[in-house]
């Protein structure tokens, strides 16, 4: 268990707001929760929320859409840069290279065109040509989830493209994105279920040994509404309160 200095200090040293610019998307990944297709982040609303959290460390661009079809993607990070936070974006690695990100990831499962168009993704040479690119120009990082969609065999693949272009890798389960009370609580649960026994994850795991959404990490969509945590971002989470009707079994 986390001791409480441990935690305290995780409160004095961790602050991250994290961001959705859009929730357009072009990509349909079956381990995502993503389903509609419209709205930008309106640049004052943005501005407001950076004003909101002065202090905070890390302004984290990511949420439901692929971040970078917000029109002015690049103006959001250098906003953010120019305040003094640094700035982390998770991409599909679908679209060009922007400026400024402390923290460039990109979402990769698997190294297979096949099993890329499966996942609900497209055009995986392009997305490599991407990632290749990027890393020419600053260290990035690979994010590959461990889902129903890919094996061990895609995620060692991915390991070793990382380790080729010198990106750092990141191994991630398949998480539930939805509370109990959701309609489709009952397939993520099954989805995820199967996506840990390919992969051979302990049941047991969790991410964090302590929660700080709220008190040192922050989510909003791209309206500007607040949500409990990263996990619960769809619209009927907009300005919900952590408890027990969110956070039950929460798999973090």
């Amino acid at each position: 268990m986390i001791t409480f200095k441990q935690f305290a200090k995780k409160l004095l040293t961790v602050s991250v707001v994290q961001i959705e610019p859009t929730r357009r998307c072009n990509f349909n990944c079956l381990h995502c929760n993503h389903k509609d297709n419209t709205g930008n982040l309106n640049i004052e609303v943005y501005k407001s929320l950076l004003a909101k959290h002065r202090r905070c460390k890390v302004v984290k661009l990511q949420g439901l859409g692929e971040p970078l079809l917000h029109p002015d993607i690049q103006l959001l990070i250098d906003i953010a840069s120019e305040a003094g936070h640094k700035v982390m974006i998770i991409t599909n690695g679908s679209c060009k290279y922007v400026n400024n990100v402390d923290c460039y990831v990109f979402s990769l499962e698997t190294m297979d065109s096949t099993v890329f168009e499966a996942i609900g993704k497209v055009n995986l040479p392009r997305v490599i040509e991407n990632i290749r690119y990027a890393a020419s120009k600053q260290k990035i990082a690979i994010n590959c989830v461990q889902c129903s969609g890919n094996t061990p065999e895609d995620v060692n693949a991915v390991k070793q493209f990382a380790k080729e272009i010198g990106a750092d890798i990141w191994i991630t389960p398949q998480e539930v994105w939805v509370d109990p009370s959701h309609q489709e609580y009952a397939v993520q649960v099954a989805d995820t279920k199967l996506a840990w026994q390919k992969h051979g994850i302990d049941p047991g795991y969790r991410k964090y040994k302590a929660c700080t959404w709220g008190i040192s990490e922050f989510y909003y969509d791209y309206t500007g509404a607040g949500h409990p945590c990263c996990i619960r971002m769809t619209d009927e989470y907009r300005n919900a309160k952590q408890g027990q009707h969110v956070c039950q079994r929460c798999p973090l």
